[in-house]
């Protein structure tokens, strides 16, 4: 294994996430369907899988996706996106307004990552500020 820079870790990953596209203009969040995603799979009856919880792709500027954990046996009516494999995670922990200067920290330690994802671990209308958190993850 590949030695890592001090707060990283490496982290396994096998999940399956019902996608809707969404866009994005310098890596935030500009005209994504958060509650859409959530309203279409609380319809069909499907839960998030909170161990694993939403996750995000977004491009500098662009489409990008927001993805929420589904069992893999569970037939949704969406685009499904199958992550698996060892990632280098990244841990965030407080309000995502933090997440910019996150970002900016994993891009400086790690230049040449690739695949990058945020995984966001507890539901934001649930969850206080102060408490949330968040997993970036990406492949090196």
């Amino acid at each position: 294994m590949n030695e890592l820079k001090k707060g990283y870790y490496h982290k396994q990953v096998d999940a399956s996430f019902a996608t809707m596209k969404g866009f994005y203009a310098m890596f935030m969040p500009v005209l994504v369907p958060y509650k859409k995603l959530h309203d279409k799979l609380v319809r069909m009856n499907v839960g998030v899988d909170w161990s694993t919880g939403m996750i995000e792709s977004a491009p500098g500027f662009g489409r990008g996706w927001i993805g929420v954990a589904v069992d893999k046996q569970v037939d949704v009516d969406l685009p499904r996106k199958d992550i698996k494999g060892e990632f280098v995670a990244f841990d965030h922990n407080g309000s995502y307004k933090g997440l910019a200067k996150t970002w900016k920290q994993i891009m400086s330690d790690y230049p040449n990552g690739k695949e990058f994802y945020s995984l966001y671990l507890n539901n934001p209308r649930e969850t206080a500020e102060k408490d949330l958190r968040t997993t970036i993850i990406f492949r090196i």
